[in-house]
């Protein structure tokens, strides 16, 4: 949250007083074939000991912060697109309650632009941004109290001030607007794949595929509702 209301400020700051402000909520759908593999055999393994088995990560939401630059025929944008997912398992310990909780997060700035009239506009965007992983295992009853933890470890490897973890996507999207209200349909594509290095270790004490980390391209689709504010 922090981070959303810095972007808040420095896009008022800096931005054209034509621009018009955009705030709004995305959700949206991944595959996540690979990550889902590695959770379907985490259920399979300690099935027996979980009262609750862990969910397949399918299922983003979160904050949308940027600024619309509107053209001749559409407009040119930039935009913070904050989407996270989290899964958890319930299981018993010396008749403890436990959790093991799993969180998921895609962060892109997306520069895009938009072709249309009042009514439509298509598009899409360049994205780069960051695919993160964290977990924590804790009392059901304390969990929440807990730090999360950061599974994929090479996020904190960078060549200068450019992390290795960094994600490259690309979205395409058809929007309709209803005054200063849009309602977006997207689809956004990984330009490349991102090592989950720290997963097995996290879900089974060790690796297990000869300690060659999973790789996962988070490919998501889903819908986008904004609100412009500002300059027309």
């Amino acid at each position: 949250m922090k981070r959303i209301l810095i972007t808040i400020l420095l896009l008022a700051t800096f931005v054209p007083l034509s621009a018009q402000f955009i705030i709004g909520w995305s959700g949206g759908y991944a595959p996540n074939r690979e990550l889902n593999r590695e959770i379907y055999v985490y259920n399979a393994i300690n099935g027996h000991n979980l009262d609750k088995k862990m969910g397949e990560v399918h299922w983003y939401q979160g904050p949308v912060v940027g600024i619309r630059l509107p053209r001749d025929g559409g407009y040119v944008e930039l935009l913070y697109n904050r989407k996270r997912s989290k899964v958890s398992s319930d299981f018993d310990s010396s008749g403890v309650a436990m959790n093991r909780e799993l969180k998921t997060l895609l962060n892109t700035w997306n520069f895009g632009f938009g072709f249309g009239n009042d009514l439509w506009t298509i598009g899409g965007s360049f994205d780069v941004g960051r695919y993160k992983g964290f977990g924590r295992r804790g009392t059901s009853s304390g969990i929440g109290d807990l730090p999360w933890d950061r599974i994929w470890t090479l996020d904190n490897t960078r060549i200068l001030f450019i992390s290795v973890r960094t994600v490259i996507t690309e979205t395409i999207f058809v929007e309709r607007h209803f005054g200063f209200m849009n309602v977006r349909l997207f689809a956004q594509f990984p330009g490349v794949s991102t090592e989950m290095d720290g997963l097995d270790g996290w879900l089974f004490g060790s690796d297990l595929n000869y300690a060659k980390a999973q790789k996962q391209r988070p490919f998501n689709v889903g819908a986008m509702i904004t609100l412009s504010i500002g300059g027309r």
